[in-house]
C-alpha cells in the first residue's frame, strides 16, 4: 500500500512504512505532516524516514520530530532517520538533540 501528496510519500509493508518527505520542516507544513505521520504511528510497528529533502526546519519541525520519536518510543516501536539534509543535521547539532534525533547517513532498509 502507497500513499502520496505533495509533502511526503509512503511505501507500506505489513506493519512497516518507509516514508519520504518532500518538503522543509516548517511551522508551514507540520500540521499536515502531524496528521499523517500520527496515523502511521497507530498502525505501524516501525519507520523509517528519508529526510534528504527536509531543507528548512524550525521550531515546529524539531518538536513533530521529537514528538514522533517519543510517541514510538513509548509505544516500543521502532523509529529510523535517515539521510539528513545538511541544514536538517547542522539545526539538529546546534540544537545538540544529536543523540535523541539520530540520523544514519545510509538508506533506510
Amino acid at each position: 500500500m502507497g500513499a502520496n501528496d505533495s509533502l511526503l510519500s509512503v511505501q507500506e509493508q505489513g506493519n512497516h512504512a518507509e516514508i519520504a518527505l518532500h518538503c522543509d520542516l516548517t511551522i508551514h507544513h507540520v500540521a499536515r505532516l502531524h496528521a499523517s505521520l500520527k496515523d502511521l504511528v497507530k498502525r505501524c510497528e516501525s519507520i523509517s524516514i528519508d529526510m534528504r529533502q527536509a531543507g528548512e526546519t524550525d521550531v515546529a519541525g524539531i518538536q513533530l520530530l521529537l514528538a514522533v520519536h517519543q510517541a514510538m518510543k513509548n509505544e516500543n516501536k521502532k523509529l529510523h532517520f535517515s539521510q539528513p539534509s545538511n541544514m536538517l543535521a547542522d539545526t539538529v547539532k546546534l540544537l545538540e538533540l544529536e543523540n535523541v534525533l539520530k540520523f544514519s547517513t545510509a538508506a533506510a532498509v
